[in-house]
């Protein structure tokens, strides 16, 4: 996020809240500034868009669609990484969310060199003390080595709480309701048959794929290929990470 968007982007987004959940803000009797206290889950936005009744649905999708063009409005580009567990095979957490943060610092910080010639610093939603510790951890292995990396990172990535951070239910809002019900049905509805794999995420794709594949960041890389972006590790079916945006229906 430009810091120069930061607060029309936070004042934006409170206005939507507003508008779309008025009931809400006046139930916790939240006003002003104090409505970035009362978080719209993600996971609440999901079970709208794909088991809600039709109002449910269509006040989800008008939702969830104006937060998508709060992103292209204030020129905000998107990195992640998602990851299809095997079937039967252990995935280790920690290994998981150390290397996700160390994908993400890095192509970070590509984008601060390359695109904007500014610093820039990271705050990560905040889970359990160790875990914070281990994820922050291995970026201070990168970038205090002898051989320097992350030279436009600021300072280590720092931890907040969703309740205070615009940025943060953004982020909550984008991975739970949309990128996260698409990865399930797109990479997994050959092998899982539960609540998480709905064949009404392709919907979700149709609509919103085709933009959030315009905001990733992508560069090219060392090797001529493109890097960062949205980035889906499959050891299951070994499909391509595009399918995320695009392709068959299922």
């Amino acid at each position: 996020v430009p810091v120069s968007k930061l607060r029309d982007l936070t004042n934006e987004f409170l206005e939507l809240k507003s508008r779309f959940y008025p009931g809400l803000l006046k139930k916790a009797r939240k006003s002003g500034c104090n409505r970035i206290l009362v978080e719209i889950k993600g996971a609440d936005v999901r079970r709208a868009l794909l088991r809600g009744s039709h109002a449910e649905h269509r006040h989800a999708i008008g939702f969830i669609n104006e937060v998508v063009c709060l992103l292209e409005k204030h020129q905000i580009k998107l990195l992640a990484r998602v990851w299809i567990k095997a079937l039967g095979a252990p995935l280790s957490s920690t290994a998981m969310y150390t290397f996700s943060a160390q994908y993400l610092v890095g192509h970070f910080d590509d984008f601060l060199a390359h695109q904007t010639e500014q610093n820039g610093i990271c705050i990560a939603d905040s889970r359990i003390h160790h875990l914070n510790i281990e994820v922050a951890h291995a970026i201070f292995t990168q970038k205090f080595s002898a051989q320097v990396r992350h030279r436009r990172i600021a300072e280590l990535p720092v931890f907040g709480h969703s309740d205070n951070h615009a940025g943060l239910q953004i982020c909550d809002l984008i991975a739970s309701a949309l990128l996260y019900p698409i990865s399930c049905y797109v990479y997994m509805n050959r092998y899982v048959s539960n609540i998480h794999v709905q064949a009404s995420a392709l919907k979700l794709r149709s609509k919103f794929g085709e933009r959030l594949q315009g905001l990733q960041y992508v560069h090219q890389g060392e090797d001529g290929r493109q890097e960062g972006g949205v980035v889906v590790s499959d050891p299951q079916g070994h499909r391509p990470s595009s399918l995320l945006f695009s392709g068959p229906n299922l």
